[in-house]
Formats: structure tokens, C-alpha cells, sequence
């Protein structure tokens, strides 16, 4: 009898319709690749950033032009990074990103077009020793996260249709255990509200959507997202492609600093889409293989190994999956 399943990779919206239909009524536990390929993942985000603040597509089109354009240079330090999801990929992203925001000391209250956000930020670390002597200081780096599943320590729409910290949490005793974001933003119960993105992409300057193929997923980000994003923004996606309607994306690249998509809604990306048309100073796009590197199958193969020796000792499995969900 099978006693476990497993997907190969993170997400397993390709075998979902199985999944429901045979695992779950049999009691089959499911797992998939969480976390084998959330470094490299971590890595196009940041490359991607870095790639539209330092203007790379304007950089490469002087050296053809023989151009001597001494163009003022964004930094990402002090950007605010918001996360759509947060599962190991992005707290990767935030890992890696992180430190190269480093700190930013935000009002103590901003107004997201009229939605009232109290901001929390941790304090400023103090130095702590290096093993060889001297001192190193802790970056504090300034993200929101947006979850889709209950979670601890969330703001939630008040009474009055305001962002607040409303209520009390969960499991006050258990705030964010990752210690990565300084706010999360979502509801203790029930669906994700507009007001609820939008005053995540009021505020970010790099937006980075890692979130799983779900019906509840599907456009997640569509003309009212983009639309709310800032000025000169950047969108990096690297989730699953259904997430992103991808016709209202191009409607908003004019006034986006530019996106970076690894993922799409279908695959390979047909020839007629109008994402191939774009220009490299607005979109930079790459054939789903952010995540395809040299030690892919061996980081792929260890997660399976260690949900099968789980299997065999009788022990919870690594990564499971919940089939009802999708993720």
C-alpha cells in the first residue's frame, strides 16, 4: 500500500487535482520540495533589484551607443522590501536582501492613502562581539509581509475599515518567530481584503511575490495592485506565474521601475504574449530556471531523503504539504 507521496518541487499545483481526488480520500500524506531551492530563488531577487535600481538595461545600451551618461544611481539601502507570501523563499529573501537595506528608522505612523498604519520596527541591536574580536552591528532591514495563513502578531482592519493592531494576537506568547519582518500585514480570520495588499505595496519599494498556484492565488496582483504600487517600484515573481495577471502588468510597466518574472501564467510563454515585447529597461524575464543550477537535482533529492528516512522511523515528515490548501 502507498504509505507517502512526494513532489519534487515546492510548488505542487500541477499534480493538485490527484492530490485531492486520490491522496486525500486515501490519507496519503504529501510532501514537496520546500526550502531545496529557496537560495537561489533568493538570489534572482536580489539580482533583480539591483538590476533596475542600477539601471543595468540603460548601462548596457551606452557601451552599444558609446554613450558617456553619468546617470545618477539608485541604492537599495533604506528601500522597503514587501513580501507577498512568507515561506521559506522569502524569508530567504529576506535573509539575503536584508542586510543590503540594512536600517531605515520609519515614522512612527504613515498614511497609506488614508489607511492609518502603525509601523513596528525592532530596536536597534547592540554591537555584539566577533569571534575573532571587535565588533559587528546586526542590519535591521524594514519589510512587510504579507501571509496568507493565520498567523501570529498580524494587523487587521479595525472597526472603523482601518488598519490597526486590532485585538491581541494568537499566541502573544509566540510573536514572529523568524524575527525577519518588522510589520505583517493580513487578517486573523478569513480572506485577504484590498486594503490589506494595498497598504503593503503603498509602501514598498521592492515588491517580491513568492506565493503559491492556488485558486486563491489566481491574480493576486492585477490592475488595483499595480496600480497602488509605487512610483518606479520594482516587482520580481517567483512564485507561481497564475498569481500575476500578467495583461495588467504590462499596462503598468510605463510607471514602474521595472519587473522581473521567472514564472508565468502559461509555460513556455507563448510566442504572441506581450511580455516578449517590453522593453529591457522594464522587464527582465527568464524561462522558469531562476532555481535550475548546477546542484538543483542534488538539493532536490536531499529534501526527498530526508522526508523518506522520516517515513521509515515513523516521524513527521520535513515538508508536508496540505493538500486542501495547495501548499
Amino acid at each position: 500500500a502507498v504509505r507517502w507521496c512526494h513532489g519534487f518541487y515546492a510548488g505542487v499545483d500541477p499534480i493538485a487535482a490527484i492530490a485531492r481526488e486520490v491522496l486525500l480520500p486515501a490519507g496519503i500524506p504529501l510532501s514537496n520540495g520546500r526550502g531545496a531551492f529557496s537560495s537561489s530563488l533568493a538570489e534572482y531577487a536580489l539580482m533583480a533589484a539591483l538590476h533596475f535600481n542600477k539601471q543595468v538595461a540603460r548601462c548596457q545600451q551606452n557601451r552599444r551607443e558609446r554613450r558617456w551618461d553619468k546617470f545618477e544611481m539608485s541604492v537599495l539601502r533604506g528601500q522597503t522590501l514587501g513580501l507577498l507570501g512568507f515561506g521559506d523563499i522569502a524569508q530567504h529573501v529576506a535573509r539575503l536582501v536584508g542586510p543590503v537595506i540594512s536600517l531605515r528608522e520609519p515614522p512612527c505612523e504613515e498614511s497609506a492613502r488614508g489607511w492609518t498604519l502603525p509601523l513596528t520596527t525592532q530596536p536597534r541591536p547592540e554591537p555584539e562581539p566577533r569571534a575573532q574580536g571587535g565588533f559587528r552591528m546586526r542590519r535591521v532591514m524594514k519589510l512587510c509581509a504579507l501571509e496568507l495563513l493565520q498567523r501570529k502578531g498580524a494587523h487587521k482592519l479595525d472597526d472603523g475599515g482601518r488598519l490597526g493592531s486590532g485585538g491581541h494576537r494568537r499566541n502573544a506568547s509566540k510573536p514572529d518567530e523568524t524575527g525577519l519582518a518588522d510589520l505583517v500585514l493580513g487578517p486573523y480570520e478569513g480572506p485577504i481584503l484590498p486594503a490589506h495588499k494595498r497598504a503593503l505595496l503603498e509602501q514598498s519599494d521592492v515588491v517580491v511575490c513568492t506565493l503559491p498556484g492556488t485558486e486563491e492565488t489566481r491574480h493576486f496582483l492585477s490592475s488595483a495592485e499595480f496600480d497602488a504600487m509605487k512610483g518606479g517600484a520594482t516587482f520580481v515573481s517567483v512564485g507561481r506565474g497564475i498569481a500575476v495577471d500578467e495583461s495588467a502588468l504590462v499596462a503598468a510597466l510605463p510607471r514602474l521601475g521595472g519587473a522581473a518574472l521567472d514564472v508565468f501564467e502559461t509555460e513556455p510563454l507563448p510566442a504572441d504574449s506581450p511580455l516578449w515585447e517590453q522593453p529591457d529597461s522594464k522587464l527582465l524575464l527568464t524561462a522558469h530556471n531562476a532555481d535550475y543550477t548546477a546542484d538543483y537535482f542534488r538539493l532536490g533529492w536531499r529534501v526527498w531523503r530526508d522526508n523518506l528516512e522520516r517515513v521509515g522511523r515513523g516521524e513527521p515528515l520535513a515538508t508536508p504539504v496540505d493538500v486542501g490548501m495547495g501548499y
